[in-house]
């Protein structure tokens, strides 16, 4: 809609709009389209021939700083493996789909009823694109029916439902179909090459990573990747290299634990199958090769108790039961596997702020403008306040998901509990504080 150019397969190129949804169906069945074949690729591998690492700037992931000198250490090796993995790219298909209603007032301001993680980043983006005010424009979001990053930024649907309530000067709804969920945010497709030395013993020589992950041709989006191993695990020699590759689609974007989850869950492949190359069960692998610092920056962790939980999860599932040999262990008539791996997220912590106002009969009101995605913010910001100023839950309201409330980031990267919960404490402390010095 913003000029002919069409960038990724699935590009809203027309708007219908109608009184009714089956009236609003069936006018755009009668939409054609032509359009000119132009040179495209949304091949993955194909793409790879166009990789690169981006300028360093906010928001970019680049390789971690080399450790030792991993290569020489590899090709002395007693134990090597070289192995490339491969990730398909995900989408996040939250049940809600993506919808925006806009409430046109009439006087100049609107209010949004969007699907997204941040209300306030909506309120920005549509201040910024359409010309608004930011205080004409209220964006709610009460309750989202699960985002997992899809979320985390406007998808298109708010931009085509504000640009034709501003049109029509008048209120408008639009409401992805499913089929369309699958035309805009996605995990990206990742290509990790990874290199394992180890002693005969099974302890780590040497790490080395080499991951690209796709993104578009119009937008860089960046994970990272490779920098969770190389943290996780001792080795005195490690490195990595992180690039990305562009290709004739929607721009790739976060998906529960962006860049962890992928470089985790290919890592821990390698591992495996270097554990099963020294010959050592890959749990006590994992034992031997632990890392008591963060090893990629050589700065302690703030806590740290997975050697507890391999232990504690080792005893409880009968570890010691399991045989190595593949296809060994059986279950009835059927081949069973048992096996280990480990995640890894950082503790993140967000600016946010947040209102308490207790009322005359002891009812107590908070408030910031944080989203609850299915995650239970409503609760833990509720549990928060009681435990604060002692009063039972069922005399606490929470308020959330409005622009127009104390200043929140979205909802996302595992921050929200923590971020809010703060926020929350401090302003029901604050109010403690004004009843003391009120009673003295």
């Amino acid at each position: 809609l913003h000029d002919e150019t069409i960038m990724f397969s699935g590009q809203p190129v027309a708007l219908v709009l109608a009184e009714t949804f089956e009236a609003a169906r069936y006018a755009a069945s009668l939409l054609g389209v032509q359009y000119e074949n132009e040179a495209h690729n949304i091949d993955f591998e194909a793409s790879l021939e166009e990789k690169f690492l981006p300028k360093k700037k906010r928001n970019t992931y680049h390789p971690p700083k080399t450790r030792g000198e991993p290569d020489t250490a590899f090709k002395a090796s007693a134990l090597q493996l070289s192995e490339t993995y491969h990730l398909a790219p995900e989408h996040h298909n939250p049940m809600e789909m993506h919808a925006s209603t806009v409430e046109w007032h009439g006087d100049g301001k609107i209010t949004v009823y969007d699907k997204t993680q941040g209300s306030q980043g909506v309120q920005a983006y549509i201040a910024s694109a359409f010309g608004f005010s930011k205080k004409d424009v209220r964006v709610v979001n009460a309750y989202v029916g699960g985002g997992f990053g899809s979320g985390l930024r406007p998808q298109y649907q708010v931009q085509l439902a504000v640009l034709a309530a501003k049109k029509l000067e008048r209120s408008v709804r639009v409401v992805m179909t499913r089929q369309q969920m699958f035309t805009h945010a996605h995990r990206p497709e990742c290509t990790y090459g990874i290199k394992l030395g180890a002693e005969t013993t099974g302890m780590f020589t040497s790490i080395y990573g080499d991951a690209t992950t796709s993104t578009s041709r119009f937008e860089n989006n960046m994970e990272d990747i490779v920098t969770w191993g190389i943290m996780n695990y001792a080795s005195p020699n490690a490195g990595g290299e992180y690039t990305i590759a562009p290709r004739d689609t929607y721009t790739s974007a976060d998906m529960r634990a962006p860049g962890a989850a992928t470089g985790m869950a290919l890592f821990e492949i390698a591992v495996d199958e270097m554990a099963y190359k020294a010959k050592v069960d890959p749990l006590e692998f994992r034992m031997i090769n632990y890392s008591e610092i963060d090893a990629m920056n050589e700065l302690p962790f703030t806590s740290k108790a997975l050697r507890e939980a391999y232990r504690e999860g080792a005893d409880k599932f009968g570890w010691s039961k399991r045989t190595p040999e593949p296809r060994s262990m059986t279950e009835g008539k059927e081949l069973i596997g048992w096996g280990v791996a480990t995640g890894m997220w950082d503790a993140q912590f967000s600016k946010t702020a947040a209102s308490a106002k207790l009322t005359a009969n002891g009812h107590l009101e908070v408030a910031t403008a944080a989203s609850d995605i299915g995650t239970g913010t409503y609760t833990v910001l509720t549990q928060v306040a009681a435990d604060t100023l002692g009063l039972p839950v069922d005399q606490i309201t929470a308020k959330l998901g409005d622009s127009d409330l104390p200043t929140s980031p979205v909802e996302g990267g595992s921050w929200g509990a923590a971020s809010g919960g703060a926020a929350v404490q401090l302003a029901c402390q604050a109010v403690a504080k004004k009843l003391l010095k009120a009673a003295d």
